[in-house]
């Protein structure tokens, strides 16, 4: 799997690079290793070439609360129904785990902002966070 998660460490877009330099002092490949590994649920997703165009993971927290996650390649902008069916599948799914998620974005990463607010997540005020106290809207669903 390090392959794989190098190759999207790599291709990132470039919000989703910027988040993760924002969020940590690592390099992205080693974010994306670190929570692979600590990911309860993961899922690695391939173009039609085999290439990975991005991966899910939900960290869990105990007493069914996790910290869901996603990075991807900016090709995964390329396919917004595919990415929006699949995104709600694999949301179904994990909502059936848990019963409250949470995390935070990057306040600049309109992308992911504005995804999440498409798949249902409700946003708090932003808190300064990661290694630079920069901007980060926290994220959150609860049944």
């Amino acid at each position: 799997m390090t392959k794989e998660l190098t190759y999207l460490a790599l291709h990132l877009r470039s919000q989703d690079a910027a988040e993760v330099m924002k969020s940590s002092r690592l390099p992205a490949v080693q974010v994306l290793i670190n929570s692979w590994h600590h990911s309860e649920f993961r899922k690695l997703y391939r173009d039609d070439d085999q290439n990975p165009l991005a991966v899910v993971g939900v960290v869990n927290r105990g007493r069914e609360s996790g910290v869901p996650w996603m990075l991807a390649t900016s090709e995964v902008d390329r396919m917004p129904a595919t990415l929006h069916r699949e995104s709600k599948r694999v949301l179904r799914h994990i909502r059936s785990k848990y019963s409250h998620l949470m995390n935070v974005v990057d306040a600049d990463n309109t992308v992911a902002i504005e995804w999440l607010d498409v798949l249902g997540f409700e946003f708090g005020n932003p808190v300064s966070f990661g290694p630079y106290d920069l901007p980060f809207l926290p994220f959150s669903w609860s049944r």
